[in-house]
């Protein structure tokens, strides 16, 4: 494995410093299972970056994932809003890149596994998720543009 705390090449991606994407991998791993993520977990974050990543992105791209960065507070909001309105977007792939690198984790799995219920509950839980997804919407509308034209 390479050296990922270099400032060349992997610990470069598109102008994000190896700091910034520690970040955001710590970001997104608290959004989706509520705790920080190991070390290697961080570093094949990275690395998945420097493959995946390589294109050009837009600005507003850019400038959203900076903004999730500097206000992890922002990230379900935002995620609900990209989710709709731009589900192709830097931050809707960063999230599912990290999904897959959670997934694939053995100590990690769990979360991943589907659990029994009954059907009463199953939509009482789907009513949650249906409420909780539509404020997160319209949080995330307010919000939205605040991210894009942040510097």
């Amino acid at each position: 494995m390479r050296n990922l705390n270099d400032e060349s090449g992997i610990a470069k991606h598109r102008g994000f410093s190896t700091d910034a994407l520690i970040q955001e991998c710590r970001v997104i791993t608290q959004y989706l299972l509520g705790q920080e993520p190991p070390q290697d977990l961080i570093n094949r974050y990275i690395e998945a970056n420097s493959i995946h990543f390589t294109g050009e992105t837009s600005h507003t791209d850019l400038a959203i994932v900076a903004f999730v960065r500097r206000n992890p507070w922002s990230l379900p909001f935002l995620d609900a809003v990209s989710g709709f309105f731009r589900p192709n977007s830097l931050l809707r792939k960063k999230i599912l890149l990290m999904i897959a690198i959670l997934e694939a984790a053995p100590q990690f799995a769990v979360f991943f596994l589907p659990e029994r219920f009954s059907i009463p509950r199953f939509l009482w839980r789907m009513s949650g998720y249906g409420l909780s997804s539509a404020v997160k919407f319209m949080i995330g509308c307010f919000i939205y543009p605040f991210a894009v034209n942040a510097r």
